[in-house]
């Protein structure tokens, strides 16, 4: 019997390209691998319409990898602004690039999220969370331009019931410790 490392299918991408890939990377993908007819013919090839070549080729070079060397769990919050401190260095190395290039990173983010495929999903958000770490919300909204749509008036208001939620809690706490202020 043919292992599924040994085994290949084929996606196709929304570009029209095809690429070929084991069995066991392609099951990555729940996606795929509910697509996969076991008692069809294994020359099937599996469309991919809402991704494109590009991103299927990084995709695929992710669950190749995977497959061979399972990345650890990603534990959160996000504790590091530096990939390497949260994942494997190849895992590093695959994402650290598209954090220049917040398109890409957001593209590979949208397939592994059609494609179900849950550690490149993980990697992807981590990767975002890494960006808005220490950063304050006007630093994030330019890092990822993000027009800030409130009034001065909102944000006063916003502002006010954070502190006031703030004393609440603190009263609360206080009351719930026995604590007299």
């Amino acid at each position: 019997m043919v292992s599924e490392n040994e085994t290949t299918i084929k996606l196709l991408s929304s570009d029209d390209q095809t690429f070929e890939t084991s069995l066991a990377a392609a099951k990555v993908s729940s996606l795929v691998s509910s697509a996969i007819n076991e008692e069809d013919d294994e020359s099937e090839t599996i469309p991919l319409p809402l991704v494109t070549s590009k991103n299927l080729q990084k995709v695929i070079e992710f669950c190749e990898h995977y497959i061979a060397d399972p990345m650890n769990d990603i534990d959160t919050p996000i504790q590091s602004s530096e990939m390497s401190d949260i994942v494997q260095e190849w895992y590093s190395n695959f994402i650290t690039p598209l954090k220049d290039d917040q398109r890409a990173l957001f593209e590979i983010i949208l397939a592994a999220n059609y494609m179900e495929v849950s550690p490149l999903l993980e990697l992807g958000c981590a990767a975002c969370a890494s960006m808005m770490r220490g950063r304050t919300a006007e630093e994030i909204r330019e890092k990822f331009n993000i027009t800030n749509d409130l009034t001065e008036e909102e944000v006063q208001d916003i502002i006010k019931k954070k502190c006031l939620d703030r004393r609440a809690l603190n009263d609360l706490t206080s009351i719930r410790l026995g604590i007299s202020r």
